[in-house]
């Protein structure tokens, strides 16, 4: 079906000017809540293997992440991922599932506030027809008290799944085949913060706002600790052999973006809210991953 996505900004065409749209600000302070907890309610997390797509730890999982601030500085940051769906189990059901866990802390080192002009969405409206959707939303840029921190950050890694020795092997014969990958490691990184908080009020929309936080990072992941064990033999310890037919540098990477709501409900009307999460790099012996996922914001206080 095709789309088709209409923007009218006040300001940009002349006959729908701000000037016809008096609104009233009812708050205009960036806020950054000391506990920001958002489940993860539909994430996909992929990785293309060293030398061949690797399709049994293809999973769905269900997670949560967030923060929890300890002075302004400092906060405590964690991102835990458990699959409720792994693509290996549907062929050999002796497969774990993945499970990965992050936990670490922020050091915040800058704290300034400018003034943006932030998209403020007033109305959203869809229409269907047999041949096409159109959406038509409507919106003004509203000038915005705007925060941006920079810190570093760092922490303990941990993933373990599926680890398919074919696929890893690319052909070559080894006497087993259907294992579990077991990585510990720690990683250190750079993380802005960016803190959009704008609420208006008009006659005609009713209140309306742009309330959300975004990180984004950037980490070294610096895993040596990758333990693979034979799931036809009792859970055999096999790393050497894995490790004596190629080793990999034990140093990855990854970039991420999270969004997730900040405002409470007595200003914004709404409890919860939705959140949206993004990670691609490269791990050892997982190579180039990919994951993204999306939710609600729980906790905003």
């Amino acid at each position: 079906m095709k789309n088709l996505i209409i923007l009218f900004a006040f300001g940009f065409i002349p006959q729908l000017s701000a000037q016809n749209i008096n609104y009233e600000i009812i708050k205009n302070e960036p806020r950054e809540p000391k506990i920001s907890v958002n489940l993860d309610i539909f994430n996909l997390d992929m990785n293309s293997g060293i030398k061949n797509i690797r399709i049994d730890n293809i999973s769905m999982n269900l997670g949560a992440f967030g923060y929890v601030k300890i002075v302004d500085q400092l906060e405590i940051d964690f991102n835990i991922h458990k699959s409720w769906l792994a693509a290996g189990r549907l062929g050999y059901k002796l497969y774990p599932g993945n499970l990965e866990i992050n936990t670490g802390v922020n050091f915040l080192l800058t704290n300034r506030t400018r003034v943006k002009s932030t998209k403020v969405i007033l109305d959203e409206k869809v229409t269907e027809t047999y041949s096409k959707k159109t959406t038509t939303t409507t919106y003004l840029m509203v000038p915005t008290n705007q925060q941006k921190r920079f810190g570093v950050r760092g922490g303990l890694y941990q993933k373990s799944g599926p680890f398919n020795l074919d696929d890893y092997s690319d052909g070559a014969s080894f006497p087993r085949r259907e294992t579990k990958i077991s990585s510990v490691g720690l990683y250190v990184g750079l993380l802005s913060k960016t803190i959009n908080n704008i609420i208006i009020k008009d006659d005609k929309y009713g209140l309306s706002y742009n309330s959300i936080g975004i990180n984004v990072y950037f980490d070294a992941l610096i895993i040596p600790v990758n333990r693979f064990k034979d799931l036809n033999q009792e859970n055999e310890v096999i790393s050497d052999l894995v490790h004596d037919y190629e080793k990999t540098f034990p140093i990855g990477f990854r970039l991420g973006v999270r969004k997730y709501q900040i405002e409470k409900k007595e200003f914004t009307g709404k409890k919860f809210g939705k959140n949206f999460n993004f990670e691609i790099g490269y791990k050892p012996y997982q190579g180039a991953f990919v994951n993204a996922g999306i939710g609600i914001t729980l906790v905003k206080q």
